[in-house]
């Protein structure tokens, strides 16, 4: 399949879409197959994305000359792993978000869940969110069975807090909101906080597509009603848990309702403006 070459992990919805990228940045249509990393995979760069290692040690040298930031696949040592209610509970060691579930700062969570299934090869170059159905197809989980949504129960918990780590957790960090400007391609990113705050409020986005596009991959859409993010949301399934103590305050201020009522009083409502109001008093 084709591809970006200067941009190997980037999704684009048609052929035509991406030789406009490429026209436009002037970058090259590589005709493919897309570049898969090695395997075992033992940690890659934070900052290049693509830099993938097969040796810790590998990573922590090209991490060091360049002045990035290391990220591990696995933990060294595994940390202990046990069941709880069905969920994934890892023995806590320093914590993202001050509760519940924690990983070390430099462990991906999204890319540990995937080593738990070890005939499961992960491709971390594309969505992680079509990986996990990848891997229902690869363990003949049928979409809506009761191992399916077992395990989809315990994949939002690390992208929950993979969400946190990518983006920051402190709704008053200005550096947070101009991640999520430059995610989302927003156009200039104001200097005032509560500017910032403003223009996220009124603008409607798939989070799971806003955390891949933070990742390198994809492009998110920016839809002009709530009442259309519901349905793109409602028919792909991309949803954070509606309540979990790993949420920080950065993502329960973006949270929208997709599949209740709602119910009142959130921090963003103040900075809606009159039009997004009434759409979210009608929602179904």
């Amino acid at each position: 399949m084709p591809y970006c070459q200067q941009c190997p992990t980037r999704e684009f919805p048609s052929l035509q879409i991406l030789e406009s990228h490429c026209h436009s940045t002037g970058h090259t249509l590589h005709p493919g197959p897309r570049p898969i990393p090695p395997s075992p995979l033992a940690g890659y760069c934070k900052e290049c994305r693509t830099k993938y290692f097969s040796t810790l040690e590998g990573a922590q040298a090209h991490c060091k000359a360049k002045g990035h930031t290391p990220l591990l696949i696995l933990p060294s040592p595994t940390p202990k792993i046990r069941k709880n209610a069905g969920s994934l509970i890892l023995k806590p060691e320093v914590s993202s978000t001050g509760t519940g579930i924690t990983y070390p700062p430099n462990i991906d969570p999204i890319h540990h869940f995937f080593t738990l299934y070890p005939t499961f090869t992960y491709n971390p170059l594309t969505s992680y969110w079509a990986e996990f159905h990848r891997l229902c197809a690869h363990l003949n989980w049928l979409s809506k069975s009761q191992p399916s949504k077992s395990a989809l129960e315990k994949f939002r918990l690390p992208v929950t807090l993979a969400f946190n780590r990518d983006f920051g957790t402190n709704e008053n960090d200005l550096d947070v909101w101009r991640r999520l400007f430059r995610s989302a391609n927003l156009g200039k990113i104001p200097d005032d906080l509560e500017e910032c705050k403003k223009v996220i409020a009124n603008v409607h986005m798939n989070l799971i597509d806003l955390h891949e596009t933070q990742r390198g991959v994809g492009e998110v859409t920016v839809y002009k009603y709530e009442s259309q993010l519901r349905e793109y949301t409602r028919l792909t399934g991309k949803v954070f848990p509606r309540s979990t103590k790993e949420q920080s305050e950065v993502l329960k201020w973006i949270l929208r309702e997709i599949w209740g009522v709602y119910r009142g009083v959130n921090k963003r409502e103040p900075y809606l403006v009159k039009e997004e109001k009434k759409d979210l008093k009608m929602q179904d």
